[in-house]
């Protein structure tokens, strides 16, 4: 029962005040399972569903931008909601700072933990295709090398009897 409810944790982060000159974000390299991220009292992003079935993000790097519009000059809020299955719930350190520094390793990690694992699991499909499909002719058809081999050898056979002589395989090379 526990473990079907899950728990909601929320993490406080205090920024400085002042709207900053360069377009920032929050990045959350790995976290599990769901997050959600409010910028002084407003939604900025999530990660799917928080109800069951809850959007599992436990390997997928998500940044998020902080609108300017939304920077307050006295003192800033950063609130993450992080929703996870007891025991199993993690947050390593929530990244705040310019898009142009995070956005890089955003989508370095986006490659290395999303599309190579998706890439990988394309060429499995496909290899296991390819041998479902070979099994399926070696399977259904046992025949046909077989014949084939059968075909070659009486293709063959005449060059190795004794009627056939080295003149009329000279005469059927020319």
């Amino acid at each position: 029962e526990r473990y079907r409810q899950g728990i909601n944790g929320w993490y406080r982060f205090r920024l400085p005040g002042g709207v900053p000159k360069e377009l920032q974000a929050v990045y959350l390299w790995r976290f599990s399972m769901n997050v959600a991220v409010y910028f002084n009292g407003e939604l900025v992003g999530d990660g799917g569903s928080f109800d069951e079935p809850i959007a599992r993000n436990w390997n997928r790097p998500l940044l998020f931008h902080l609108p300017a519009a939304t920077w307050r000059g006295d003192a800033n809020t950063l609130l993450v909601r992080l929703r996870v299955y007891p025991g199993f719930g993690h947050m390593p350190p929530v990244a705040v700072g310019p898009v142009a520094l995070l956005q890089p390793d955003y989508e370095r990690r986006h490659l290395v933990q999303i599309m190579l694992s998706q890439a990988s699991t394309g060429v499995t499909l496909l290899a296991l295709l390819t041998v479902l499909v070979l099994w399926l002719i070696a399977r259904l058809w046992p025949f046909v090398p077989d014949a084939s081999l059968r075909q070659l050898k009486r293709a063959v056979r005449p060059l190795f009897t004794p009627e056939f002589g080295w003149a009329d395989l000279t005469a059927l090379m020319t």
